[in-house]
């Protein structure tokens, strides 16, 4: 048994046109007797719409770049949570107080702060609902916070801010303008490792797929691939390139004989 696990957004997704082809890949895949999994930076309450939308069926989730985890019908496996003061501390923080919005993950669901509050999305995806500054600062176990920028540079800059408050606390990881930060030494590769762990992989077993920055750790510690559209960081760390996931599946499929 071989194990595929991809991210989401710019590999599994790049459009509508991909879908059906990566679909019957997986329905593949999956006939051969291996599993399929999305590992992406998105909570679970956000990755759970589009996994719906696209009649996507997995075996495995691993949300919140690595720090929850989840079965194929959606239940919490594993998850890890802040520090208790944490959130409260990051919620304070003034760069925090005109930003697009930020997001928290929590063990009980998905909260948001939003500038914009006619935007209908954060009402379905948001079982914590939308909330002020300080009913934020209620929130308990909290997995993952999420902040958008107007753009990539005050990303970047909020990261290396929060990384260097909280050192040993935290880790930020930037994908475009948006800062998934999550507790200290999670990454998308920590968490397909615990599931492995769980499940009694072996991680030679484990392939992985993905575009961007937070998919570099996974990249790096598994056998992978990335879509030909990816950022230079990933390019930069993979050796073999793939024009779609059901591109890289047959690959897969005709090298391991599975």
């Amino acid at each position: 048994m071989k194990v595929l696990a991809t991210d989401f957004d710019g590999t599994f997704y790049t459009g509508e046109a991909c879908v059906p082809g990566n679909l019957a890949a997986v329905e593949r895949w999956r006939k051969a007797g291996n599993v399929f999994g999305i590992v992406t930076g998105r909570p679970f309450q956000m990755i759970l719409p589009e996994l719906r939308r696209h009649n996507i069926s997995v075996d495995f989730l691993v949300c919140d770049n690595g720090a929850a985890l989840h079965d194929g019908a959606g239940n919490p496996i594993w998850s890890a949570v802040f520090d208790p003061e944490i959130p409260g501390a990051v919620f304070d923080l003034p760069e925090l107080e005109n930003i697009i919005y930020y997001v928290a993950a929590t063990r009980s669901g998905l909260a948001a702060h939003t500038q914009d509050n006619s935007d209908p999305y954060w009402d379905d995806v948001c079982n914590l609902g939308r909330r002020s500054k300080e009913k934020m600062q209620e929130l308990s176990e909290v997995i993952q916070i999420s902040t958008l920028f107007e753009g990539p540079e005050e990303a970047q800059a909020f990261a290396k801010q929060l990384d260097s408050r909280f050192p040993g606390k935290i880790v930020t990881h930037v994908n475009w303008r948006c800062c998934d930060s999550v507790p200290f030494g999670l990454d998308k590769a920590q968490g397909i490792l615990r599931l492995a762990e769980l499940k009694g992989w072996d991680r030679r077993d484990i392939f992985t797929m993905g575009d961007g920055c937070n998919d570099v750790p996974m990249l790096k510690a598994f056998a992978s691939a990335a879509p030909v559209s990816s950022e230079k960081a990933v390019l930069d760390v993979v050796s073999r390139t793939f024009e779609s996931v059901a591109a890289y599946i047959d690959a897969l499929l005709e090298e391991t004989g599975k």
